[in-house]
């Protein structure tokens, strides 16, 4: 077994991510629950305590992390949000090593609930990242979705949130958009323009699925494609192993997310090890049947968790645990506590 790393460790970009629920008031087909089950086929999980998330924030920034992003299933629908971000302005203050507070959300709240946005805007979030994979008028918002509305329409109605969002400059706005082959690249063209009118910044997710190596081709060849359409400079990020489009001042404009998981190495016995990727962008967390559980790989072994809390309480090591097994692969069970 490796040594355990030391006491302050957070490996990568230290990037804590905190799933507030399983729940989402969406259907997406390419959902990945950050590594649970899809939130309609979701087991019994417990709906996590303003004071769970606290102790985690602050082990986490004892540790060393530098991030806190919120996340779900869809994190407006978790039932504490508005006190949550309420507390934000305490814990930036609190915990000043923590430099960046951000949510992702798939938006659809937010223009529905007056109060909620009222409170995002007062909170001390500065990267709102809002899913949006079509601003076609006949195209709902997001993909394979029964649900929702249509981009076109999700874009206008969060307009006046989106523009007093810009006003502030230590804010960023980011539109996140799926990308599932050379066929379809218009739909993700036309996000990524609509995205850079606003003055947003845009990610680029790729969905791998079964075409690997042809989607692959395709990816970083419609990154290259777009570099030179918009006149941006490709420049790799090693600290997460991605491949950003900056302009001139240096600022990430266009992110280009590849799936890692297609990068994971096979071992001399066929077995499939720690791509590491994790390890290096973030550490996801999210509910489990009583509290909150650490998911070292959350896409190729996602039922395997650390708890991180029990009853309301942290378990003692285990952050220490989920920092030093994150990112080891489907198999890093093997030989612990928790196998």
């Amino acid at each position: 077994m490796q040594q355990k790393s030391p006491d302050g460790y957070f490996p990568g970009r230290k990037d804590l991510r905190i799933s507030l629920t399983t729940k989402c008031d969406y259907r997406c087909a390419h959902c990945h629950a950050e590594g649970n089950n899809k939130p309609w086929d979701q087991g019994v999980c417990a709906t996590p305590t303003i004071a769970e998330i606290e102790q985690l924030i602050e082990e986490t920034a004892r540790r060393g992390a530098k991030s806190v992003r919120f996340t779900g299933g869809e994190p407006a629908v978790y039932v504490h949000i508005l006190d949550l971000l309420s507390r934000t302005q305490e814990w930036a203050l609190a915990y000043p090593t923590i430099t960046c507070w951000g949510i992702n959300t798939n938006g659809a709240a937010l223009v529905k609930n007056k109060k909620l946005r009222g409170v995002l805007l007062e909170s001390a979030l500065q990267d709102l990242v809002i899913g949006l994979d079509s601003v076609r008028p006949d195209q709902k918002s997001k993909l394979d979705t029964p649900i929702g509305v249509s981009g076109q329409a999700l874009l206008r109605d969060l307009n006046p949130l989106t523009q007093e969002w810009l006003t502030t400059p230590w804010r960023r706005l980011k539109f996140n958009v799926v990308y599932v082959g050379q066929w379809d690249e218009t739909r993700v063209r036309e996000v990524i323009e609509a995205a850079l009118r606003l003055g947003a910044e845009v990610g680029i997710i790729e969905l791998i699925g079964s075409r690997s190596s042809t989607l692959r081709y395709e990816f970083e060849a419609f990154r290259t494609t777009e570099a030179a359409r918009l006149g941006l400079e490709a420049q790799y990020r090693e600290v997460v192993d991605q491949t950003h489009l900056t302009d001139w001042r240096g600022r990430d404009v266009v992110r280009f997310y590849q799936d890692h998981c297609h990068d994971m190495v096979i071992d001399s016995a066929g077995q499939r090890i720690g791509c590491n990727a994790c390890r290096r962008i973030h550490l996801r967390v999210g509910p489990i049947a009583d509290g909150l559980g650490a998911i070292p790989c959350p896409f190729e072994n996602p039922r395997k968790m650390i708890p991180i809390t029990h009853g309301g309480t942290l378990v003692p090591g285990s952050v220490e645990d989920a920092l030093h097994l994150n990112g080891r692969g489907p198999s890093w069970a093997i030989g612990t506590k928790y196998e």
